[in-house]
Protein backbone atom coordinates (compact mmCIF):
# COMPACT_ATOMS: atom_id res chain seq x y z
CA UNK A 1 0.00 0.00 0.00
CA UNK A 2 1.12 3.56 -0.70
CA UNK A 3 1.13 5.87 2.31
CA UNK A 4 2.48 9.41 2.68
CA UNK A 5 3.16 11.53 5.75
CA UNK A 6 3.26 15.32 5.41
CA UNK A 7 5.06 17.58 7.90
CA UNK A 8 3.35 20.94 7.52
CA UNK A 9 4.13 24.27 9.27
CA UNK A 10 0.58 25.26 10.18
CA UNK A 11 -2.43 24.18 12.24
CA UNK A 12 -5.86 23.04 11.07
CA UNK A 13 -7.69 26.01 12.56
CA UNK A 14 -5.50 28.39 10.55
CA UNK A 15 -6.24 26.45 7.36
CA UNK A 16 -9.95 26.81 8.09
CA UNK A 17 -9.57 30.54 8.66
CA UNK A 18 -7.78 30.90 5.33
CA UNK A 19 -10.50 28.88 3.63
CA UNK A 20 -8.07 26.24 2.31
CA UNK A 21 -8.73 23.33 4.69
CA UNK A 22 -10.36 21.50 1.76
CA UNK A 23 -6.90 21.13 0.18
CA UNK A 24 -6.00 18.43 2.73
CA UNK A 25 -8.67 16.18 1.25
CA UNK A 26 -6.94 16.41 -2.14
CA UNK A 27 -3.58 15.06 -0.90
CA UNK A 28 -4.28 11.47 -1.90
CA UNK A 29 -3.72 12.57 -5.53
CA UNK A 30 -6.93 11.00 -6.84
CA UNK A 31 -6.45 7.74 -4.97
CA UNK A 32 -2.74 7.22 -5.71
CA UNK A 33 -2.09 7.12 -1.96
CA UNK A 34 -4.10 4.62 0.03
CA UNK A 35 -3.57 6.61 3.25
CA UNK A 36 -2.54 10.19 3.96
CA UNK A 37 -1.22 11.42 7.32
CA UNK A 38 -0.65 15.13 7.90
CA UNK A 39 1.32 16.16 10.99
CA UNK A 40 1.23 19.65 12.53
CA UNK A 41 3.63 20.69 15.29
CA UNK A 42 3.54 22.65 17.51
CA UNK A 43 -0.21 23.16 17.96
CA UNK A 44 -2.42 24.48 20.79
CA UNK A 45 -3.55 20.96 21.73
CA UNK A 46 -2.80 17.36 20.83
CA UNK A 47 -5.58 15.82 18.76
CA UNK A 48 -6.35 13.58 15.79
CA UNK A 49 -8.70 14.92 13.11
CA UNK A 50 -10.29 12.37 10.80
CA UNK A 51 -10.81 13.98 7.39
CA UNK A 52 -11.98 10.72 5.83
CA UNK A 53 -11.53 6.97 6.31
CA UNK A 54 -8.06 7.25 4.77
CA UNK A 55 -7.00 10.81 5.57
CA UNK A 56 -5.91 11.87 9.06
CA UNK A 57 -4.41 14.97 10.66
CA UNK A 58 -2.24 14.54 13.76
CA UNK A 59 -1.72 17.72 15.75
CA UNK A 60 0.93 17.61 18.48
CA UNK A 61 1.18 20.25 21.19
CA UNK A 62 4.18 21.17 23.28
CA UNK A 63 2.59 19.53 26.30
CA UNK A 64 5.33 17.33 27.80
CA UNK A 65 6.69 18.34 31.23
CA UNK A 66 4.81 21.67 31.41
CA UNK A 67 6.66 22.62 34.61
CA UNK A 68 9.72 23.29 32.39
CA UNK A 69 7.84 26.04 30.56
CA UNK A 70 9.21 29.05 32.39
CA UNK A 71 11.57 31.83 31.39
CA UNK A 72 14.73 30.10 32.66
CA UNK A 73 13.97 26.68 31.16
CA UNK A 74 11.98 27.63 28.05
CA UNK A 75 14.68 26.48 25.59
CA UNK A 76 15.01 23.14 27.39
CA UNK A 77 11.20 22.81 27.37
CA UNK A 78 11.08 23.30 23.58
CA UNK A 79 13.95 20.89 22.98
CA UNK A 80 12.34 18.16 25.10
CA UNK A 81 9.05 18.61 23.25
CA UNK A 82 10.78 18.37 19.87
CA UNK A 83 12.30 15.04 20.96
CA UNK A 84 8.89 13.89 22.14
CA UNK A 85 7.32 15.00 18.83
CA UNK A 86 9.96 13.08 16.85
CA UNK A 87 9.35 9.98 18.95
CA UNK A 88 5.58 10.16 18.38
CA UNK A 89 5.99 10.75 14.65
CA UNK A 90 8.57 7.95 14.39
CA UNK A 91 6.07 5.61 16.02
CA UNK A 92 3.34 6.74 13.63
CA UNK A 93 5.56 6.10 10.59
CA UNK A 94 6.50 2.64 11.87
CA UNK A 95 2.99 1.65 12.92
CA UNK A 96 1.31 2.76 9.70
CA UNK A 97 4.20 1.64 7.45
CA UNK A 98 4.50 5.03 5.73
CA UNK A 99 6.33 4.92 2.36
CA UNK A 100 7.15 8.63 1.84
CA UNK A 101 7.84 11.54 4.17
CA UNK A 102 7.29 15.01 2.72
CA UNK A 103 8.29 18.21 4.48
CA UNK A 104 6.47 21.35 3.37
CA UNK A 105 9.34 23.71 4.17
CA UNK A 106 13.15 23.44 4.13
CA UNK A 107 13.51 24.67 7.72
CA UNK A 108 12.31 22.88 10.87
CA UNK A 109 9.98 20.54 8.98
CA UNK A 110 12.76 19.72 6.53
CA UNK A 111 15.11 18.89 9.41
CA UNK A 112 12.48 16.71 11.09
CA UNK A 113 11.92 14.87 7.80
CA UNK A 114 15.67 14.30 7.42
CA UNK A 115 15.98 12.93 10.97
CA UNK A 116 12.88 10.73 10.66
CA UNK A 117 14.09 9.41 7.31
CA UNK A 118 17.44 8.45 8.85
CA UNK A 119 15.71 6.70 11.75
CA UNK A 120 13.09 4.86 9.69
CA UNK A 121 14.88 4.47 6.33
CA UNK A 122 11.78 5.89 4.65
CA UNK A 123 12.68 8.26 1.76
CA UNK A 124 11.86 11.91 2.25
CA UNK A 125 11.38 14.91 -0.01
CA UNK A 126 11.02 18.63 0.59
CA UNK A 127 8.58 20.91 -1.19
CA UNK A 128 9.29 24.63 -1.61
CA UNK A 129 6.22 26.89 -1.48
CA UNK A 130 7.69 30.40 -1.48
CA UNK A 131 10.77 32.49 -2.09
CA UNK A 132 11.46 32.79 1.63
CA UNK A 133 14.19 35.39 1.05
CA UNK A 134 11.55 37.66 -0.51
CA UNK A 135 9.05 36.86 2.22
CA UNK A 136 11.64 37.72 4.87
CA UNK A 137 12.36 41.02 3.11
CA UNK A 138 8.65 41.89 3.12
CA UNK A 139 7.44 40.47 6.41
CA UNK A 140 10.44 39.76 8.65
CA UNK A 141 9.89 37.21 11.41
CA UNK A 142 6.24 36.74 10.40
CA UNK A 143 7.34 35.23 7.07
CA UNK A 144 8.17 31.81 8.52
CA UNK A 145 11.77 32.08 7.26
CA UNK A 146 13.27 32.47 10.71
CA UNK A 147 14.81 30.31 13.41
CA UNK A 148 15.66 31.83 16.79
CA UNK A 149 14.54 35.12 15.23
CA UNK A 150 17.24 34.92 12.58
CA UNK A 151 16.90 34.56 8.81
CA UNK A 152 20.61 33.64 8.59
CA UNK A 153 20.16 30.67 10.91
CA UNK A 154 17.11 29.59 8.90
CA UNK A 155 19.11 29.75 5.67
CA UNK A 156 21.93 27.67 7.17
CA UNK A 157 19.38 25.02 8.13
CA UNK A 158 17.78 25.19 4.67
CA UNK A 159 21.20 24.60 3.09
CA UNK A 160 21.85 21.62 5.36
CA UNK A 161 18.48 20.06 4.48
CA UNK A 162 18.30 20.82 0.75
CA UNK A 163 21.86 19.68 0.06
CA UNK A 164 20.95 16.28 1.53
CA UNK A 165 17.53 15.85 -0.08
CA UNK A 166 17.34 13.50 -3.07
CA UNK A 167 14.15 15.09 -4.39
CA UNK A 168 13.31 18.80 -3.97
CA UNK A 169 9.87 19.84 -5.20
CA UNK A 170 9.38 23.56 -5.87
CA UNK A 171 5.74 24.30 -6.66
CA UNK A 172 6.75 26.79 -9.36
CA UNK A 173 9.54 27.12 -11.91
CA UNK A 174 10.81 30.32 -10.31
CA UNK A 175 11.30 28.57 -6.94
CA UNK A 176 13.79 26.13 -8.42
CA UNK A 177 16.28 29.01 -8.42
CA UNK A 178 15.59 29.61 -4.71
CA UNK A 179 16.13 25.91 -3.93
CA UNK A 180 19.42 25.72 -5.86
CA UNK A 181 20.62 28.97 -4.28
CA UNK A 182 20.07 27.35 -0.89
CA UNK A 183 21.86 24.07 -1.45
CA UNK A 184 19.68 21.87 -3.66
CA UNK A 185 21.49 20.09 -6.49
CA UNK A 186 19.95 20.86 -9.92
CA UNK A 187 19.45 17.16 -10.64
CA UNK A 188 17.21 16.82 -7.56
CA UNK A 189 14.69 19.44 -8.72
CA UNK A 190 11.20 18.29 -9.74
CA UNK A 191 8.59 21.00 -10.37
CA UNK A 192 5.18 20.07 -8.91
CA UNK A 193 2.79 22.92 -9.80
CA UNK A 194 -0.12 23.70 -7.51
CA UNK A 195 -3.44 22.66 -8.92
CA UNK A 196 -6.96 23.70 -8.00
CA UNK A 197 -10.38 22.19 -8.47
CA UNK A 198 -11.68 24.22 -11.40
CA UNK A 199 -15.25 22.88 -11.33
CA UNK A 200 -16.61 25.91 -9.39
CA UNK A 201 -15.11 28.17 -12.07
CA UNK A 202 -16.47 26.23 -15.04
CA UNK A 203 -20.18 26.37 -14.22
CA UNK A 204 -22.42 28.16 -16.70
CA UNK A 205 -23.51 31.60 -15.63
CA UNK A 206 -25.64 34.50 -16.75
CA UNK A 207 -24.09 37.66 -18.12
CA UNK A 208 -21.64 39.40 -15.82
CA UNK A 209 -23.97 42.39 -15.41
CA UNK A 210 -27.02 40.36 -14.36
CA UNK A 211 -25.00 38.10 -12.08
CA UNK A 212 -23.38 40.90 -10.14
CA UNK A 213 -26.69 42.63 -9.43
CA UNK A 214 -27.88 39.97 -6.98
CA UNK A 215 -24.42 39.33 -5.62
CA UNK A 216 -23.75 43.00 -4.83
CA UNK A 217 -27.10 43.17 -3.09
CA UNK A 218 -26.06 40.32 -0.79
CA UNK A 219 -22.96 42.25 0.31
CA UNK A 220 -24.61 45.69 0.35
CA UNK A 221 -22.59 46.91 -2.62
CA UNK A 222 -25.36 47.93 -5.01
CA UNK A 223 -24.31 50.58 -7.48
CA UNK A 224 -20.61 50.06 -6.74
CA UNK A 225 -17.71 48.74 -8.77
CA UNK A 226 -15.75 46.12 -6.83
CA UNK A 227 -11.99 45.62 -6.62
CA UNK A 228 -11.44 42.34 -4.74
CA UNK A 229 -8.46 41.27 -2.66
CA UNK A 230 -8.80 37.86 -1.01
CA UNK A 231 -5.98 36.52 1.13
CA UNK A 232 -4.07 36.86 4.36
CA UNK A 233 -3.87 40.43 5.67
CA UNK A 234 -0.09 40.50 5.98
CA UNK A 235 2.76 42.68 4.77
CA UNK A 236 4.02 40.05 2.33
CA UNK A 237 0.73 40.40 0.44
CA UNK A 238 1.40 44.14 -0.04
CA UNK A 239 -1.78 45.05 1.81
CA UNK A 240 -0.54 48.59 2.57
CA UNK A 241 0.06 49.13 -1.15
CA UNK A 242 -3.59 48.17 -1.67
CA UNK A 243 -4.68 50.89 0.76
CA UNK A 244 -2.48 53.37 -1.09
CA UNK A 245 -4.14 52.41 -4.37
CA UNK A 246 -7.58 52.65 -2.76
CA UNK A 247 -6.79 56.19 -1.61
CA UNK A 248 -5.70 57.23 -5.11
CA UNK A 249 -8.81 55.67 -6.66
CA UNK A 250 -11.07 57.42 -4.14
CA UNK A 251 -9.72 60.78 -5.25
CA UNK A 252 -10.89 60.08 -8.80
CA UNK A 253 -14.01 57.93 -8.43
CA UNK A 254 -16.63 57.59 -5.73
CA UNK A 255 -18.29 54.42 -7.04
CA UNK A 256 -15.44 51.99 -6.29
CA UNK A 257 -15.26 49.68 -3.27
CA UNK A 258 -12.18 47.67 -2.33
CA UNK A 259 -13.42 44.40 -0.81
CA UNK A 260 -10.75 43.04 1.55
CA UNK A 261 -11.54 39.37 2.18
CA UNK A 262 -9.69 37.49 4.90
CA UNK A 263 -7.93 38.13 8.18
CA UNK A 264 -4.37 38.28 9.44
CA UNK A 265 -1.85 39.92 11.73
CA UNK A 266 -2.18 43.34 10.04
CA UNK A 267 -5.98 43.51 10.22
CA UNK A 268 -6.28 45.93 13.13
CA UNK A 269 -3.49 48.17 11.83
CA UNK A 270 -5.14 48.27 8.41
CA UNK A 271 -8.51 49.19 9.88
CA UNK A 272 -6.86 51.94 11.91
CA UNK A 273 -5.17 53.32 8.79
CA UNK A 274 -8.42 53.24 6.84
CA UNK A 275 -9.97 55.35 9.57
CA UNK A 276 -7.03 57.77 9.66
CA UNK A 277 -7.14 58.21 5.87
CA UNK A 278 -10.95 58.53 5.86
CA UNK A 279 -11.34 55.58 3.51
CA UNK A 280 -14.32 53.97 5.27
CA UNK A 281 -16.48 54.52 2.17
CA UNK A 282 -13.86 53.01 -0.13
CA UNK A 283 -12.39 50.03 1.76
CA UNK A 284 -14.75 47.36 3.05
CA UNK A 285 -13.33 44.62 5.30
CA UNK A 286 -15.45 41.56 4.51
CA UNK A 287 -13.63 39.31 6.99
CA UNK A 288 -13.30 35.56 6.64
CA UNK A 289 -15.58 34.06 4.01
CA UNK A 290 -16.19 30.38 3.19
CA UNK A 291 -14.29 29.18 0.15
CA UNK A 292 -17.40 29.10 -2.06
CA UNK A 293 -18.05 32.75 -1.20
CA UNK A 294 -14.45 33.71 -2.01
CA UNK A 295 -14.87 32.08 -5.41
CA UNK A 296 -18.10 34.01 -6.01
CA UNK A 297 -16.41 37.25 -5.01
CA UNK A 298 -13.62 36.62 -7.50
CA UNK A 299 -16.11 35.76 -10.26
CA UNK A 300 -18.09 38.92 -9.57
CA UNK A 301 -15.17 41.33 -9.21
CA UNK A 302 -14.74 44.19 -11.64
CA UNK A 303 -11.02 43.75 -10.94
CA UNK A 304 -9.14 41.09 -8.96
CA UNK A 305 -6.16 42.67 -7.22
CA UNK A 306 -3.54 40.04 -6.38
CA UNK A 307 -0.24 41.85 -5.93
CA UNK A 308 1.27 38.71 -4.36
CA UNK A 309 -0.35 35.32 -4.67
CA UNK A 310 -0.11 31.56 -4.86
CA UNK A 311 -3.43 29.73 -4.91
CA UNK A 312 -5.09 33.14 -4.83
CA UNK A 313 -3.53 34.17 -8.15
CA UNK A 314 -4.60 30.93 -9.82
CA UNK A 315 -8.16 31.37 -8.54
CA UNK A 316 -8.23 35.02 -9.57
CA UNK A 317 -7.28 34.07 -13.13
CA UNK A 318 -9.68 31.10 -13.19
CA UNK A 319 -12.53 33.48 -12.26
CA UNK A 320 -12.62 34.93 -15.75
CA UNK A 321 -12.35 38.47 -14.45
CA UNK A 322 -9.30 40.74 -15.02
CA UNK A 323 -6.30 40.43 -12.70
CA UNK A 324 -3.58 42.88 -11.68
CA UNK A 325 -0.41 41.53 -10.02
CA UNK A 326 3.09 42.72 -9.20
CA UNK A 327 5.95 41.39 -11.35
CA UNK A 328 7.45 39.35 -8.49
CA UNK A 329 8.20 35.69 -7.83
CA UNK A 330 6.33 33.41 -10.26
CA UNK A 331 3.59 35.77 -11.43
CA UNK A 332 4.98 36.05 -14.95
CA UNK A 333 4.16 32.36 -15.47
CA UNK A 334 0.44 33.14 -15.34
CA UNK A 335 0.10 36.88 -15.94
CA UNK A 336 1.21 37.71 -19.46
CA UNK A 337 1.18 41.50 -19.47
CA UNK A 338 -1.75 42.97 -21.44
CA UNK A 339 -2.75 39.44 -22.53
CA UNK A 340 -3.95 37.64 -19.40
CA UNK A 341 -3.80 40.63 -17.06
CA UNK A 342 -1.54 43.46 -16.02
CA UNK A 343 1.88 42.76 -14.54
CA UNK A 344 3.11 45.88 -12.72
CA UNK A 345 6.58 46.62 -11.36
CA UNK A 346 6.74 46.11 -7.60
CA UNK A 347 5.59 49.10 -5.57
CA UNK A 348 4.28 51.17 -8.49
CA UNK A 349 0.89 52.02 -7.03
CA UNK A 350 0.37 54.84 -9.55
CA UNK A 351 0.45 52.33 -12.40
CA UNK A 352 -1.81 49.90 -10.53
CA UNK A 353 -4.26 52.77 -10.08
CA UNK A 354 -4.17 53.63 -13.79
CA UNK A 355 -4.80 50.04 -14.81
CA UNK A 356 -7.75 49.69 -12.44
CA UNK A 357 -9.28 52.84 -13.91
CA UNK A 358 -8.73 51.59 -17.46
CA UNK A 359 -10.44 48.27 -16.66
CA UNK A 360 -13.37 49.99 -15.00
CA UNK A 361 -13.80 52.18 -18.07
CA UNK A 362 -13.44 49.41 -20.66
CA UNK A 363 -15.50 46.26 -20.03
CA UNK A 364 -14.43 44.78 -23.38
CA UNK A 365 -10.80 44.95 -22.25
CA UNK A 366 -11.75 43.45 -18.88
CA UNK A 367 -13.60 40.59 -20.57
CA UNK A 368 -10.75 39.87 -22.98
CA UNK A 369 -8.06 39.74 -20.27
CA UNK A 370 -10.30 37.70 -17.97
CA UNK A 371 -11.13 35.17 -20.68
CA UNK A 372 -7.48 34.74 -21.63
CA UNK A 373 -6.43 34.34 -17.99
CA UNK A 374 -9.11 31.71 -17.37
CA UNK A 375 -8.01 29.71 -20.40
CA UNK A 376 -4.37 29.69 -19.26
CA UNK A 377 -5.29 28.76 -15.67
CA UNK A 378 -7.34 25.80 -16.92
CA UNK A 379 -4.50 24.63 -19.18
CA UNK A 380 -1.77 24.79 -16.53
CA UNK A 381 -3.35 24.43 -13.10
CA UNK A 382 -6.26 21.98 -13.16
CA UNK A 383 -5.80 19.63 -10.23
CA UNK A 384 -6.25 16.60 -12.50
CA UNK A 385 -3.24 17.58 -14.62
CA UNK A 386 -0.99 18.68 -11.75
CA UNK A 387 -1.74 15.45 -9.86
CA UNK A 388 -0.36 13.44 -12.78
CA UNK A 389 2.93 15.35 -12.42
CA UNK A 390 3.08 14.74 -8.67
CA UNK A 391 2.30 11.05 -9.07
CA UNK A 392 5.24 10.60 -11.45
CA UNK A 393 7.53 12.22 -8.85
CA UNK A 394 6.13 10.08 -6.01
CA UNK A 395 6.65 6.97 -8.16
CA UNK A 396 10.29 7.97 -8.52
CA UNK A 397 10.65 8.42 -4.74
CA UNK A 398 9.00 5.06 -4.00
CA UNK A 399 11.51 3.32 -6.24
CA UNK A 400 14.30 4.73 -4.07
CA UNK A 401 13.17 2.55 -1.15
CA UNK A 402 13.02 -0.65 -3.17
Amino acid sequence: MRKILYLVPTIFDDLKKKGVAHSISEKDEFGFFDYVYTVHFPTPKTTIIKMSAKNFIYEYAEDLLPWLNNIQLKSLYKFVNILFFLRRTYSLIRKERVNIIRANDPFQKGLYAYILSKLTRVPFCVSIHADYDKRWELDGAASGATILGSNKVANLLAYFVLSRTKIVMPIRESLAKYAIRHGAKPETIRIIPHGIDLKPFLSLRDSFASLTTSFKKEFGLEGKRIVVFAGRLSKDNYVYDILEVAKKISERRKDVIFGMVGSGEEEENLKRKVKEDKLENTVNFLGFQPHNKVIELRKNADVNLCLMGGFSLIESCASGRPVIAYDVEWHYELIKNEKTGFLIEEGNTDRVTEKIISLLNDEQLAQRLGTNAKKLAIEKYSIEETSKIKISVYDEILKMSQ
